[in-house]
């Protein structure tokens, strides 16, 4: 007779937390010797109302539902030091619907409510602090923080370099010929 996976998780003590999560392409590169750089995922669960960071956990891959259910597990029976003691939350927001999807049924087993967000923005501070540390310098801002460029203006931008590219002037210009 096989154990039941989650009877540790269900002997746990049942807290009021609310707790953040999400699996989401780090804006970062890892660069290892001998291999292509590439952007790693990170896996975080904070608790909300403490701003605790619950659990972290970097992937090479886009992990499964199954894979973040596994890190959620992980992070409620082994939280990271100076996250408190094991516990369950009584509610998970995540940004990701087909994540809520997929782990909503399972969470309401461990009688955890699981809830889409659109934002997090506590998520989003954290994981901006995490990328500005893995890359020692504050990240990128994106166009639209550049003093003057509005939306219109970038959308200019971008259906200037698509038209572009559907020319593709490369295919029938050489280099020989300079461009004006």
């Amino acid at each position: 007779m096989a154990k039941d996976p989650l009877k540790k998780v269900r002997s746990l003590r049942k807290t009021d937390e609310t707790w953040q999560g999400t699996a989401r392409l780090a804006r970062v590169w890892i660069t290892p010797r001998n291999q292509a750089p590439y952007r790693p995922y990170i896996i975080v669960f904070i608790e909300q109302d403490q701003d605790h960071i619950i659990r972290t956990q970097m992937v090479d891959t886009r992990p499964t539902a199954e894979y973040v259910f596994e890190a959620l597990i992980k992070a409620m029976t082994r939280p990271t030091l100076g996250a408190g003691r094991p516990r369950r939350p009584a509610r998970l927001l995540l940004d990701d619907a087909e994540l809520v999807e997929a782990l909503a049924p399972r969470l309401t087993e461990l009688e955890i409510r699981c809830e889409y967000r659109h934002t997090l923005p506590l998520m989003n501070n954290a994981l901006l602090e995490m990328e500005a540390y893995m890359n020692k310098r504050e990240p990128i801002p994106g166009l639209l923080k550049i003093p003057g460029v509005t939306p219109h203006l970038v959308d200019g931008l971008y259906k200037a370099a698509a038209f572009y590219y559907q020319q593709a002037p490369w295919r029938w210009i050489s280099d020989a010929f300079p461009i004006e």
